[in-house]
């Protein structure tokens, strides 16, 4: 099959450093050659594709809605030329090519649209199970679920443990960081914050966070390399994610995958797509209060390494990809929804 997967274009694909879209698609693109088939990855300029896929890249990383705008005015005269096009872009527009063309939108924010597109058989899928069923009710569309996928390589397995629990997330208020610092401190446990501070609703957040851990003795590394965050995740007690509903959904939580992967137990909200990925009691806990919060780091040393990295392995791009050209060839056979 010819298949073209179609990134977003804030950042390159895959990201320098934040950028959790960028990631999974250049990892499916990778997933998807190596099965054998035809890979085309559409990204900004400066991207670069994994051996054996082709690469177009058309506009200069920038804003949301214009970059993508602009780049489908530039790829959509090559999209006939596919038997399936995934578009895992923001704005999805290649919707707007009609009924003709097998377009999967895989969707990566709670609800994109305001209503179902209008197409009879919009292909719209979600990036976990919870993620898929909220979205589907919003929409009041079928939605079926292409799971992100992670690389395992980068993430390398350890028995080792410290005394550190770590907030992996963007430095944002949806993301519960207060809560955080907050708990940390109450808890009197030693913490560290690490996280990209630009792409924020609120600039001044970070500001503020960086202010209050100074006062509750937490540290802020804000955002770190690669392979500073790999030492952070191996030498760390837990990673603790807090995303605040109702107001915000976590669709996946790629940084929950990326902890069980390095034998880390993962304390966090049953906030959507956590729901999924960290099994309560096995490869973490789920937590809505301190007190639970209090109960989950009590409890810690009843969670193996072992059983976190199997749970991780769910989602790696050996696991995903042949799940994720199953659908693609129902798709190319005929399949709508």
């Amino acid at each position: 099959m010819k298949i073209l997967l179609i990134s977003a274009q804030a950042i390159e694909t895959p990201p320098k450093n934040y950028g959790g879209l960028e990631a999974v698609v250049y990892n499916h693109a990778r997933g998807l050659s190596e099965l054998g088939e035809n890979v085309t990855l559409i990204g900004a300029r400066g991207s670069s594709a994994p051996p054996n896929v082709e690469l177009y890249a058309f506009e200069n990383p920038g804003l949301f809605a214009q970059s993508e705008e602009k780049a489908f005015w530039f790829y959509r005269e090559i999209l006939r030329d596919y038997d399936v096009i995934l578009d895992h872009s923001w704005y999805k527009w290649s919707l707007l090519m009609g009924e003709g063309l097998p377009v999967i939108s895989t969707m990566h924010s709670p609800v994109p649209f305001p209503q179902k597109p209008p197409k009879k058989f919009p292909m719209l899928c979600g990036v976990s199970a919870e993620h898929s069923k909220h979205a589907s009710l919003a929409l009041g569309a079928p939605v079926r679920t292409t799971w992100n996928s992670v690389d395992m390589s980068r993430y390398p397995f350890t028995h080792t443990t410290g005394d550190t629990f770590l907030s992996v997330n963007r430095i944002d208020p949806d993301k519960g960081i207060h809560v955080f610092v907050d708990w940390i401190s109450k808890a009197g446990l030693k913490g560290d914050i690490i996280g990209e501070e630009k792409m924020v609703k609120d600039p001044n957040y970070p500001a503020n966070i960086r202010a209050s851990c100074k006062i509750n003795n937490v540290n802020f590394s804000g955002l770190v390399s690669h392979e500073e965050k790999q030492k952070k995740l191996q030498e760390c007690k837990a990673v603790v994610l807090l995303p605040q509903a109702p107001n915000y959904y976590e669709v996946f939580g790629l940084a929950a995958v990326e902890a069980n992967a390095t034998g880390k137990p993962v304390i966090c909200t049953p906030n959507c797509g956590l729901k999924d990925l960290i099994v309560d009691g096995v490869s973490g806990f789920h937590v809505d209060t301190y007190a639970q919060f209090k109960e989950a780091v009590a409890k810690l040393d009843t969670i193996t390494p072992e059983a976190c990295r199997k749970q991780a392995e769910k989602f790696s791009i050996e696991t995903i990809s042949p799940k994720y050209r199953d659908l693609i060839k129902h798709v190319d056979e005929g399949c709508r929804w």
